[in-house]
């Protein structure tokens, strides 16, 4: 009601049962009071106390903050006041994404209980502002609170961010899947295809973003695939699908070199080869080659997959003889990896003429790759060309009647077939460290290597210039023998016979005064046939190496310089069938033979003398070269194998590497580290740190080898061991 300036106004004191400010006023004295320490009003004294006069009005009350905010709850309410003379009955919040909402919006009520009051919000959105009123009803009406507003928290979800559509992923190889997300626990990963899950590549990972997936083998390649990421736990169901992206098989093949069949391809040392390959692969590679499991050099560090083609130069001091391998790795996936075929890598010689023929080793044995064409023999001196058929039917069946030709006289022939020679001819063709092939030795290829003659024909025989059939013809051997044809020892006509057809090749040995052996080849069969012929025939030649060519050592002429700067020195015997050389360490300017002394070949040791005992080879008069019981007479007088090494060793660094164990010298033997040189790449290896004394002593077990003194820079040891005896070592000679 409205204040009536008639009436009274006191100042009531906070104690309703005290008089103030009266002392003792009427029963019924009615009073405004204006005072802070009771509600503004009229009252009036009822004896004891006064008495507030009620006037029915709304509550007073204000809006709490929101709490417990979530995607679609939070939780608000209200606190009353002043209840406006009639106490509430009901209180209640009301909501909306609008600001100042009424009980028309969303609304939550309850019968009131006490002035502080809490009640919840629910089906909200997430991610949105909302404006919330608390109120309060009583007789006299609805009052509303102040308005406050809060924000719902952002809704559990992910958007699959890699891969896209613009990308296409290849089998065996890393890749990341990317989202971005607010989910609190971890998700899972799946594989679609067709928009159906075909792989869960993961159940549970933690839900930071990211996860590197290594794709296996065997998907269908097409662009039809996508990731899904779905929640786990609270946020199971929510998922999202990445945009469709492609899967693809990788695509690398290795076109050179390739095995043909059973023909493994052919590379020869010091050339340049090319390696080819297809890929669709957007990267890089890196090229190794690798011999028996182990990497022997980088061939590129880094080139294009997509590049196709690179021309390799073979070193020309690698180990030749040899099955190789190319293996190109992935430049950022070191789990993909494409490995060639096997091939072989191949020595090669030349003739006195300068043409150049590879070498290949089958089985033990060392043979030329191509058939002779030079025109000159062994000494430079030049063979007889006969052309005339009379004049070659005219030949005696001798070994001095020497020619050769051409098959049908046609030049064109000589870089496909070779020549056509006459067994006198024959017999020293072949160039220093080579010789004409004895039937031991055609043996040894045929019946030991290849299997008996009844199959070694197929496999000594190429695929081409052979006429049909070319029966069980595979040149699994690498032998690459042709259909050369012949010329007839008597015919005065037509005298050259079946090219294309057989192939007849010389053997050293004599069957009679005037018929030498011969191996056959035939188009019809896949035999090699034995027999004699007459030895004015013209037929191929195929050389086999010396032992010491064929163990890794190659000769040049006398006197010629090898390209490492060492002088060698060979000499070879008429027949042709032992090669001896020796040879300085390396450069001789700084390594003269002086001071260390020269390294030789078992043959150049012992001269040719076998018998292991008191042989002289290439010692003084009155001198030989120690046999291995010798060398441990030696070694026992000094101690013992475990000691004996020091004792021999010259004291210091000046010709050993450090720390050059025990060396004390004290049997005034000064042994150096002399190196040597390896019978299987010609290297010079191991100068200053091992030193390799040859003797007399062939290793009965293995007449490839012999025995030989080893000693070393890093122990005490004079143990007697056997090595080929191609390799270059040392000698100290013993008096008689």
């Amino acid at each position: 009601m409205p204040f009536n300036p008639g009436l009274i106004k006191a100042q009531l004191s906070d104690d309703l049962g005290n008089p103030a400010p009266y002392t003792n006023p009427a029963e019924g004295f009615m009073i405004f009071n204006d005072g802070d320490d009771q509600p503004h009003g009229f009252y009036y004294w009822e004896g004891t106390e006064w008495l507030r006069f009620l006037t029915a009005g709304a509550p007073d009350l204000t809006t709490k903050e929101a709490t417990t905010i979530t995607l679609t709850t939070a939780t608000c309410g209200g606190i009353i006041s002043d209840h406006g003379g009639v106490t509430a009955s009901t209180v209640g919040i009301c909501w909306s994404q609008n600001p100042q909402p009424t009980m028309a919006d969303d609304l939550a009520t309850q019968a009131y209980s006490t002035d502080d009051f809490s009640l919840n919000m629910t089906s909200l959105e997430g991610n949105q502002i909302y404006y919330v009123r608390a109120f309060a009803i009583n007789d006299a009406g609805t009052k509303y609170g102040n308005q406050i507003s809060f924000v719902t928290t952002e809704a559990d979800n992910n958007t699959v961010t890699a891969p896209t559509n613009a990308d296409a992923w290849y089998e065996q190889y890393t890749y990341e899947i990317t989202w971005s997300d607010n989910i609190g626990d971890d998700v899972k990963i799946e594989l679609l295809k067709n928009s159906s899950p075909i792989e869960t590549i993961v159940g549970a990972t933690e839900s930071d973003g990211s996860y590197d997936w290594t794709l296996g083998t065997g998907y269908t390649p097409d662009d039809d695939y996508q990731i899904r990421i779905t929640g786990t736990g609270g946020s199971s169901g929510v998922s999202d699908d990445s945009e469709t992206f492609e899967i693809r098989e990788p695509e690398f093949t290795i076109t050179a070199p390739a095995t043909n069949g059973t023909l493994l391809a052919e590379w020869v040392a010091g050339n340049a080869e090319n390696i080819v390959w297809t890929s669709n692969l957007p990267e890089n590679f890196k090229i190794e080659l690798w011999r028996a499991g182990a990497m022997v050099e980088v061939v590129t560090a880094s080139i294009p997959a997509t590049a196709g083609t690179i021309e390799y130069n073979v070193p020309s001091d690698i180990e030749i003889y040899s099955d190789y391998e190319l293996r190109f790795t992935s430049f950022t996936n070191e789990n993909y990896e494409v490995i060639s075929d096997p091939f072989r890598i191949l020595g090669t010689m030349a003739d006195t003429d300068g043409n150049e023929y590879n070498s290949i080793r089958i089985g033990d044995q060392l043979w030329m790759k191509q058939n002779l064409k030079t025109t000159s023999d062994a000494n430079s001196i030049a063979i007889p060309n006969i052309t005339d058929n009379a004049e070659w039917a005219a030949l005696e069946d001798n070994n001095l009647d020497k020619a050769y030709c051409w098959y049908n006289n046609e030049v064109v022939n000589a870089d496909i077939y070779g020549g056509l020679y006459t067994y006198a001819t024959a017999l020293d063709a072949c160039p220093y460290g080579w010789h004409l092939p004895s039937d031991d030795e055609w043996d040894e290829l045929t019946v030991t290597t290849l299997g008996g003659n009844s199959v070694a024909g197929g496999k000594m025989k190429a695929i081409t210039l052979w006429n049909e059939p070319n029966t069980g013809a595979t040149d699994e051997s690498g032998f690459d023998a042709y259909g050369t044809g012949y010329r007839d020892y008597i015919n005065e006509g037509t005298s050259f016979f079946y090219q294309n057809e057989l192939g007849f090749w010389w053997s050293s040995n004599e069957v009679s005064e005037i018929n030498s052996s011969k191996r056959a080849l035939y188009n019809n069969n896949g035999t090699v046939n034995t027999d004699g012929n007459k030895r004015s025939n013209g037929f191929s030649i195929r050389c086999i190496a010396d032992e010491n060519t064929a163990s890794g050592i190659s000769t040049d002429a006398v006197g010629s310089v090898a390209s490492n700067g060492a002088t060698l020195y060979a000499t070879v015997n008429p027949n042709n069938t032992t090669c001896k050389v020796y040879f300085n360490y390396g450069e001789t300017d700084n390594n003269p033979s002086s001071e260390y002394g020269a390294l030789y070949t078992y043959a150049a040791d012992t001269n040719g003398d076998n018998s292991g005992t008191n042989v002289q080879g290439a010692c003084p008069t009155g001198w030989h070269i120690p046999s291995d019981s010798e060398w441990s007479i030696l070694t026992t007088y000094l101690g013992g194998e475990s000691e004996a090494g020091g004792k021999l060793k010259e004291t210091g660094t000046t010709h050993w590497s450090s720390p050059n164990t025990g060396a004390t010298n004290e049997s005034g033997f000064t042994a150096l580290g002399n190196g040597y040189r390896s019978s299987v790449s010609s290297d010079f290896v191991n100068m200053f740190s091992s030193g390799i004394w040859r003797s007399s002593s062939e290793n009965t077990g293995n007449s490839g080898t012999a025995w030989n003194m080893p000693l070393s820079f890093d122990d005490n040891d004079a143990i007697l061991d056997h090595n080929a005896k191609g390799g270059g070592y040392s000698i100290r000679c013993v008096q008689d």
